[in-house]
């Protein structure tokens, strides 16, 4: 593959706003969806950390009506 054909590689993508499609570059791609990823780890990790949170207040609320 030459340099020309490299860089007219393109994903073709519609915006979620206006509906125009357009062409974008692999690169530019797989980092937007790298940022989505990062971000969905961190909301569910913050999930995570919520439950945990609430199953051990439970467990405190458990603990004193035992006594």
């Amino acid at each position: 593959m030459n340099d020309h054909n490299k860089e007219s590689i393109k994903f073709w993508v519609t915006c979620p706003e206006c509906g125009e499609k357009f062409g974008a570059k692999p690169g530019t791609v797989f980092k937007y969806m790298n940022r989505l990823a990062e971000s969905y780890v961190e909301e569910v990790n913050k999930m995570v950390e919520g439950y945990e949170k609430a199953a051990k207040e439970d467990e405190d609320e458990d603990g004193k009506e035992g006594s």
